[in-house]
């Protein structure tokens, strides 16, 4: 077994890329799909077993009521007859049958008809009349009224009469010759006798057509080919579904056991016998349902079933060809451009080479993916000789910033002191938060300051400002002593308390105040910064344009974008200025760093 799984295993390694994955695909949706289809096919033979089942048994039912019905109705017909006052006071008259008045024979005719057309009127299906003395005149009427000598001839005669002699009714079938239109024809019936009450011996009965019951029975056929019938009491088959076919051979002997769907033999074939009594009258419904068509209804099911395993068969193989044609192509595609990179192509692109028939499977995104890659890499390339002069044009600026600054300081000094020898204060704290700005912008030229300085950065620069709007700005800067301790990248957040002013206060001349509020928590690894204003907030245009990177600008120090790129510059992409809108107006610029400690801050920036 293991040598034969390792030579599959060889051969299907040697396979193309293409044979193996339409075998992998086709081979394990084949195998579930049939097993599936299997055992829903047992699992819907099953049930369509139960329903076939089912649907026979509530035919013998519906056939049971409605045979019920007609001998329930022909027995109160009979009941009717025999209870008839009408009919009894004609029949017990002491010269009723020794009457030779033709008047008085007619009117006893005549009375007699009107009781039977009327119940007959009232019971449409049904045939009634009454077996009298071969004498009366009207005995051979044979309508209503037939002559005692009819019953002599029927082979039945002796169990008819030990029927009637206990006062039994009594079923038996009667073929009767009835006037159709010009012509006669022989119908047969289903016939009722019962005695009537009289010292005649009279008989009245009840009729239903052989032609009623066989519809009847015919409802019971739910396969071609099944036989119903119908058995008395004793077992007496008195009609069945088809007319044409003999049951006299049938054995009648299953009427003592209780079991349904047993297998009989009849004219030479198997059949199951169900049936179903009728418990008032001891009456049977029996069908003979073919063996042969009752399996036959499985057969479509079974033709389904491998008609769908064979079409499943084709469609999953064609499938997975057009699949694996499909898929290996594209990986093609990606051969192809990487033996054109290969050769110095740099500029080889997928989606330049192959424009049709694109989707947005994954496939597609490796080309994405791909072509992201090279793109990537020339950007990066790009990006390092652009950043190279980028950096040296920054380093110039900061040198030039950086000129003298003992010298600035100095001049500052004097000054103040000039200024306090001659009374004005106020030009006197000009020049000292003026200093203090310098001091701490310039850093004695380092780029890195603690947290609590670059606050310090910002408050002098806020006092500056207020001299020029006479007090207006207000500063509100909650700062734990903890995040206070760590270090960042000098002068990030006074360009962006600069932007709050520059697109407030001093370019909305109907605000007559500007609030900037200064946060800071940790978050994780990093600290975010908060400056939120009040002033009436930016638009998403305006929002990028700030944030765009130009470290060639000359317009206000360093600039957003300046300090942004200064950032990532430093800590990596994921950190930054962003911008957000405040409620109901304002801005509201976050500032994400790393929590690093100032000896920290410089191994990074080394």
């Amino acid at each position: 077994m293991n040598s034969i799984i390792k030579m599959l295993n060889q051969r299907f390694i040697k396979l193309k890329m293409k044979d193996k994955m339409q075998f992998s695909f086709a081979m394990p949706v084949m195998i579930v799909t049939i097993i599936m289809i299997i055992f829903e096919g047992v699992y819907f033979i099953r049930v369509f077993s139960v329903q076939l089942t089912d649907n026979i048994n509530r035919s013998q039912s519906l056939v049971r009521t409605v045979v019920e019905n007609y001998l329930t109705s022909m027995d109160y017909i009979a009941a009717q007859i025999v209870g008839s006052e009408k009919i009894n006071a004609i029949i017990n008259r002491e010269n009723f049958e020794t009457s030779t008045n033709p008047d008085e024979i007619y009117r006893e005719f005549y009375d007699l008809k009107e009781v039977f057309t009327e119940l007959e009127m009232k019971n449409s299906k049904y045939h009634i009349g009454m077996y009298i003395d071969d004498s009366l005149a009207y005995s051979n009427n044979k309508y209503y009224f037939y002559p005692m000598s009819e019953l002599e001839e029927m082979d039945d005669y002796e169990d008819i009469m030990n029927s009637i002699d206990f006062g039994v009714p009594y079923y038996s079938m009667i073929t009767e010759t009835v006037n159709s239109g010009n012509s006669r024809a022989e119908v047969r019936y289903l016939t009722m006798l019962v005695p009537l009450e009289n010292d005649n011996g009279f008989i009245a009965k009840v009729q239903v057509k052989e032609d009623t019951l066989e519809d009847v029975l015919d409802n019971a056929r739910i396969t071609d080919g099944t036989l119903a019938y119908l058995t008395d009491g004793s077992g007496r088959i008195m009609t069945t579904s088809n007319l044409d076919i003999s049951f006299e051979e049938v054995d009648n002997q299953h009427f003592d056991k209780k079991d349904n769907w047993e297998k009989c033999e009849f004219n030479g074939k198997d059949y199951y016998r169900v049936f179903s009594s009728i418990d008032v009258y001891g009456w049977q419904i029996v069908s003979l349902i073919p063996v042969s068509e009752y399996l036959m209804q499985y057969m479509h099911i079974l033709l389904w079933i491998t008609l769908v395993i064979f079409v499943t068969i084709i469609v999953v193989g064609f499938v997975a060809s057009r699949l694996s044609t499909y898929y290996v192509g594209k990986i093609n595609k990606v051969n192809d451009t990487m033996q054109d990179i290969r050769q110095g192509n740099v500029n080889s692109r997928i989606h330049q080479k192959y424009q049709d028939g694109e989707s947005n499977d994954e496939m597609d995104v490796l080309y994405q993916n791909f072509d992201y890659m090279i793109d990537e890499v020339q950007r990066l390339m790009k990006e390092e000789y652009r950043l190279g002069k980028s950096i040296t044009r920054a380093e110039m600026r900061t040198l030039q910033a950086q000129i003298n600054p003992h010298f600035l300081y100095n001049t500052l000094d004097l000054i103040n002191w000039g200024a306090l020898d001659y009374g004005a204060d106020n030009v006197a704290k000009i020049a000292r938060d003026l200093g203090q700005y310098y001091r701490l912008s310039l850093n004695h030229g380092k780029s890195i300051i603690s947290i609590d300085d670059e606050i310090k950065h910002v408050k002098a620069y806020i006092d500056i400002e207020n001299v020029h709007f006479e007090g207006k700005i207000n500063l509100n800067v909650n700062i734990s002593d903890e995040i206070a301790d760590y270090a960042c990248v000098n002068t990030i957040l006074q360009p962006i308390v600069e932007n709050s002013i520059l697109h407030g206060i001093a370019e909305k001349t109907d605000i007559e105040s500007c609030t900037i509020d200064i946060s800071a928590e940790i978050d994780g690894e990093d600290i975010i910064i908060k400056v939120e204003d009040d002033g009436p907030g930016m638009d998403e245009e305006t929002r990028i344009k700030i944030l765009e990177h130009d470290v060639s600008a000359k317009d206000h120090g360093y600039g957003i974008g300046n300090t942004n790129f200064r950032i990532k510059l430093c800590y990596g992409e994921k950190y930054g200025i962003t911008y957000e809108d405040k409620k109901p107006h304002g801005t509201v610029a976050i500032v994400r760093i790393q929590a690093l400690k100032a000896d920290e801050l410089e191994k990074i920036m080394m």
